[in-house]
C-alpha cells in the first residue's frame, strides 16, 4: 500500500506541474503576444519550429519530444546534485555547446562528421573535467562548498541559463532591439527551468526528462494542428 501511495502521489505531482506548466506557458505567449501588439512591433520568426516544420511531423516529434528534454535535462539539471561525475557531464555539455555555436553547426541538420566531433568535444571536456577533479583535490571541495553554501544561486543560475539558451531559437540578428523584448518569450523557459530543478531534485533526473517531454508536446501538436489545418 505505501508503494501504491507513492507511485500515485508521483504521478499526481508530474500531472499537476505538467497542467501547472502548460497553463502558465499558455499565458505568457498571450501576453507577449499582447504586448507586441502594443508597441507596433511584430513577434521574431522562430527558426527552429520552421526549420523542423520543414523536416515532418515525427522527425520534430522525436527532436523535441524524446532528443532534446534528455539533453537538457543532463546538461542543465544533472548537476543541480553536485558529484565530479555530474559536474563533468555538465562541463562537456556547455564545451560542446560553445564549440557548435563557434563553428554554427545546426543541432537539428547534423551531419555524420559533425556529431562525431561533438561528441568528441563533449567526452573530451568531460574527460577532462572529471581528471582535473580527481587530481585536484582542492578543486572539487571548492565546488562541494559553492554547491553547498551558495545553492540558491546555482540553481537560478542554471534555470536562468536554461531560458536565455532559447533566445537562439528566434530570428533577432537583424533587429538588435528585440533582444530585450524577446525576454518575454523565453520567459516561460526560465520558469520550467525553475520547476524541472524541482522535479530532478525531488523525483530524480528521469522525471524531469519526462515531465520536460510532456510539456514540449502540446506547443508541438498545436503548431502542426494550426499549420496543416488551420
Amino acid at each position: 500500500m505505501p508503494k501504491h501511495q507513492d507511485e500515485l502521489r508521483l504521478f499526481s505531482s508530474i500531472a499537476t506541474s505538467f497542467i501547472l506548466l502548460t497553463i502558465m506557458s499558455f499565458l505568457c505567449v498571450v501576453s507577449s503576444y499582447i504586448i507586441f501588439k502594443c508597441i507596433h512591433t511584430e513577434l521574431p520568426k522562430n527558426l527552429t519550429q520552421e526549420y523542423l516544420r520543414r523536416r515532418g511531423f515525427l522527425y520534430a516529434m522525436v527532436i523535441v519530444n524524446i532528443i532534446a528534454p534528455i539533453f537538457e535535462e543532463i546538461g542543465f539539471r544533472l548537476c543541480l546534485k553536485y558529484t565530479p561525475f555530474n559536474f563533468s557531464i555538465m562541463a562537456g555539455y556547455f564545451g560542446m555547446a560553445i564549440v557548435k555555436i563557434y563553428f554554427s553547426i545546426n543541432w537539428f541538420d547534423i551531419g555524420k562528421s559533425q556529431f562525431v566531433f561533438l561528441a568528441s568535444i563533449f567526452l573530451l571536456f568531460s574527460i577532462f573535467t572529471y581528471n582535473m577533479l580527481s587530481l585536484i583535490f582542492s578543486l572539487n571541495i571548492f565546488f562541494s562548498f559553492v554547491w553547498r553554501e551558495y545553492y540558491n544561486v546555482v540553481f537560478i543560475s542554471s534555470a536562468t541559463l536554461f531560458g536565455f539558451c532559447h533566445i537562439l531559437n528566434f530570428d533577432i540578428k537583424s533587429d538588435l532591439h528585440l533582444y530585450f523584448l524577446v525576454l518575454l518569450l523565453v520567459f516561460p523557459q526560465i520558469i520550467c527551468g525553475v520547476w524541472f530543478g524541482y522535479v530532478r531534485l525531488k523525483h530524480g533526473i528521469e522525471y524531469a526528462i519526462l515531465l520536460h517531454s510532456l510539456y514540449n508536446l502540446i506547443p508541438n501538436l498545436i503548431y502542426f494542428i494550426t499549420y496543416y489545418i488551420v
